[in-house]
């Protein structure tokens, strides 16, 4: 909004300001003398700075509020997901620790004999997961993260028809 009014007198200037409400420090942001010696006064630059002092309106408050609460519950949620993982997971972890391996394999896997070929032939002679993988870490050397091989190898094996 670019209201601008255009007086003679530069006391009819600083009326319109103060009655706008503009304090008289600020009243030479917004009055300028033109060509012809008369006072351009910036009306609506004078009530946007008005508004801008003012703050926030009333809905404008209330839509931060509203995003704040979304904010924040958006962070509940996160923290019970990221609260139930690790719950999880350590629950996981503890059925693992007390898997007890009844029968360790004894049998070594044959030089040049693969990992895969070694789970295969164990699992065909049936030993269990827990055992199987005792065997992997074992001879291996595996890390926690292929802790899945002898199940997916079981699972193949079953797919493929064969008697596990």
């Amino acid at each position: 909004m670019t209201t601008i009014k255009t007086v003679t007198r530069r006391d009819s200037a600083t009326t319109i300001l103060r009655k706008i409400g503009i304090k008289p420090r600020d009243y030479n942001l917004f009055i300028e003398v033109t060509a012809d010696d008369k006072f351009a006064v910036k009306v609506g630059a004078a009530e946007k700075h008005l508004k801008d002092l003012a703050g926030p309106s009333p809905e404008e408050q209330a839509a931060k509020v509203e995003q704040a609460a979304k904010v924040q519950e958006l962070r509940t949620k996160l923290e019970r997901k990221v609260k139930s993982e690790k719950a999880a997971k350590t629950s996981k972890e503890t059925h693992r620790a007390a898997q007890v391996v009844a029968n360790p394999i004894a049998e070594a896997p044959t030089p040049g004999e693969s990992c895969s070929s070694y789970s295969r032939r164990m699992i065909t002679a049936g030993h269990t997961n827990a055992e199987l993988w005792a065997a992997l870490v074992e001879h291996f050397k595996l890390d926690a993260g292929k802790r899945g091989y002898p199940a997916w190898y079981r699972h193949q094996m079953r797919k493929a028809g064969e008697q596990v």
